[in-house]
């Protein structure tokens, strides 16, 4: 009679023992997971010069040397105006510089047309220049290339129109007062404000860095086993290689999902089903960007998130 009651007893043990495991693993189903390009890269012209310029803030080049390419058709005095033009924002500003390179290589585009735009009074409009491409990260406007058109010779001795259409192309946009370089008549004595200067040091003292940050989690819980999406944004200014995705529980990990790299101004977005939890009492979960070599970024507390499920 005890032998009996003790095989009863141990088959109910074995019985309990597979309902918990099955209750702990079901449904069972195989992890799988995809990450998809998010191509948030907003690469368009925002200039076109028979209209009236749009320019938006933090515009500025991702790097501090701008490779400059003159085209064959602008005159000899051009050319020289156009290279004094360059020489002197570089003076003035102090930490950028420009060379001159070929025409693929170029990053700065000058051209010359005999066309004459216009004249008012002793006043003349001669040239035309802006960005001609942005990407739009969010913290900053990456300018990509920039072009001026140069109309007319200049009247001036010193390079007032070159100057004013190499600053359009840094993302300034006109100023109101007539004695500025920036105002949208040109005259021969017109001069750099210290606030265009001052604003170009600002922004290119910045130092180049990516700037990756998680958006838009969204997890569900099935018994042990989590779904969930995220996006992954680069919002710096270059490239990031090798990164990352650590979802961890209490200090734990549970799993890393290779992103590779990130462009600036796009990102990632994952999607993963059936990631199986440490157990079915895990509610706290953390989602953290890991970037290999400790990479720098322009914000570091924007790189985790951690998210309740029950």
């Amino acid at each position: 009679m005890i032998g009996k009651i003790i095989l009863i007893a141990v088959l109910v043990g074995i019985f309990v023992f597979f309902g918990w495991f099955l209750y702990q693993n079901l449904p069972g189903e195989p992890k799988n997971f995809q990450i998809t390009d998010l191509d948030n890269k907003e690469t368009k012209p925002v200039i076109e010069y028979s209209i009236v310029k749009q320019f938006h803030s933090n515009m500025r080049f991702n790097h501090n040397h701008f490779p400059y390419h003159i085209d064959a058709s602008c005159s000899e005095d051009r050319k020289e105006k156009m290279e004094e033009a360059f020489l002197i924002l570089q003076e003035k500003v102090g930490i950028i510089s420009f060379a001159p390179t070929t025409e693929s290589k170029a990053e700065i585009f000058v051209g010359c047309s005999p066309d004459y735009l216009g004249q008012e009074e002793n006043k003349f409009i001669v040239g035309e220049g802006g960005p001609t491409e942005i990407i739009n990260t969010s913290i900053y406007n990456i300018i990509l290339k920039g072009k001026i058109l140069l109309y007319k010779e200049s009247r001036c001795d010193s390079p007032i129109i070159e100057l004013h259409e190499l600053l359009h192309v840094f993302g300034f946009d006109h100023s109101q007062n007539p004695e500025n370089i920036m105002y949208n008549f040109s005259s021969c004595d017109q001069q750099i404000s210290q606030d265009i200067v001052d604003s170009l040091v600002s922004l290119y003292s910045q130092e180049t860095l990516p700037d990756l940050s998680i958006l838009n989690v969204d997890a569900t819980k099935r018994g042990r086993y989590l779904d969930f999406e995220i996006q992954i944004l680069n919002n710096g200014m270059v490239d990031v290689k090798n990164a990352s995705l650590v979802v961890s529980s209490n200090d734990e990990k549970i799993e890393t999902f290779y992103l590779n790299e990130i462009e600036f101004g796009a990102g990632k977005k994952l999607w993963t089903k059936n990631l199986k939890l440490p157990s079915r009492d895990t509610e706290e979960l953390e989602f953290t960007i890991d970037k290999e070599n400790a990479v720098k970024e322009l914000r570091e507390d924007n790189n985790k998130v951690e998210l309740s499920v029950k």
